[in-house]
């Protein structure tokens, strides 16, 4: 947070929210510096609070450079109160323009690059830069010169050479002219002293995270299918087949188990009983050996006697082989 030794506190903001600030540093001279993000084409405003007691003690005068170039602002005198007990608050969003008969928004804008050899060694802008000074001021007499150009200072010159932009992407530019329905009176500042200032260099996000200056934020991605903590299933409800949750593991926990086992019904249970005396009788007839067949053949005695009974009851058949002969007339094949 940028608040110099005084108390004073500065910060940027975009659409009323507060940009957030980076390596903030704090010098002996009371000169407080910090990075922030910027976007293209983003309207901002610059916001200063003082302090109370420095309020009741002296006149300010603020005085903000846009990319090196003094703008011209409204509402910068800031006359001493001394009933302030709460700390002021001051807003800067735009530029006088037009002899102080118009206005125009501060916003960010887009570098234009060039490779013309006349800015290679010109003096360019402070591309890159908003400073905000902060002056102490013991009175104001009135100030009845023209006030002309000075209320439209800053040149709209956003070129740069190609060779020359050093990470630099961006420029503080002005929006459309609004009218203004009356005049600012011009003051001059008499017995003027710094009191600090607040430096902002302001880049894409993308440039201070691969500058180290911002941290990159982790992003929370959903866990893929194939993570190892993934559990399979359906996609609505990344549960087990019966439709209960699983904890981290993929296990369900023992009471939703054991729930489901309560639940089984007597149907149930018959039904798994009858199956499993099927599987018992399919097992038993795959142990009886089934004997290779064979072809009778001339001189084969088939002996039907002194068999074991299979299970039901039927003599099992086992074919004996004699030694293979011719059949004559008046052999008999013995079946007693």
């Amino acid at each position: 947070m940028p608040v110099s030794p005084q108390g004073y506190e500065a910060w940027i903001e975009i659409g009323g929210k507060r940009l957030e600030e980076y390596k903030v540093e704090t010098s002996e001279d009371a000169r407080v510096v910090c990075w922030i993000p910027c976007e293209a084409g983003k309207e901002f405003s610059i916001k200063l609070t003082i302090p109370s007691e420095r309020h009741r003690a002296t006149n300010h005068t603020i005085q903000t450079y846009l990319d090196g170039e003094l703008a011209s602002l409204r509402g910068n005198v800031i006359y001493t109160d001394v009933a302030a007990y709460i700390p002021k608050t001051v807003t800067f969003s735009d530029q006088l323009v037009e002899q102080r008969r118009a206005t125009r928004a501060f916003q960010f804008g887009s570098l234009e690059l060039t490779d013309d050899e006349t800015y290679l060694g010109a003096a360019t802008k402070e591309f890159g830069e908003i400073k905000v000074a902060v002056n102490s001021v013991q009175r104001y007499i009135a100030h009845h010169e023209p006030y002309g150009a000075a209320s439209s200072a800053i040149k709209e010159d956003y070129r740069v050479h190609e060779r020359a932009k050093k990470g630099l992407a961006h420029c503080v530019k002005l929006g459309a002219e609004k009218p203004l329905a009356s005049r600012f009176k011009m003051v001059q500042a008499v017995g003027a002293s710094k009191v600090c200032t607040f430096v902002f260099k302001y880049r894409h996000m993308d440039i201070l995270e691969a500058n180290g200056i911002a941290v990159r934020k982790a992003e929370n991605k959903p866990i893929s299918a194939t993570s190892p903590n993934s559990v399979p299933g359906p996609s609505n409800s990344g549960a087990s087949g019966s439709g209960q949750p699983r904890t981290a593991s993929g296990k369900r926990k023992a009471d939703e188990v054991k729930a489901e086992e309560d639940d089984t019904s007597d149907g149930d249970i018959e039904s798994l009983e009858a199956r499993l005396a099927a599987l018992k009788e399919k097992k038993a007839s795959k142990r009886v050996k089934q004997e290779s067949k064979s072809t009778l053949v001339h001189g084969e005695v088939i002996d039907l006697t002194n068999m074991p009974l299979d299970e039901s009851g039927s003599q099992r058949r086992r074919v004996k082989r004699e030694p293979a002969g011719t059949l004559v007339s008046g052999e008999v094949i013995d079946l007693t």
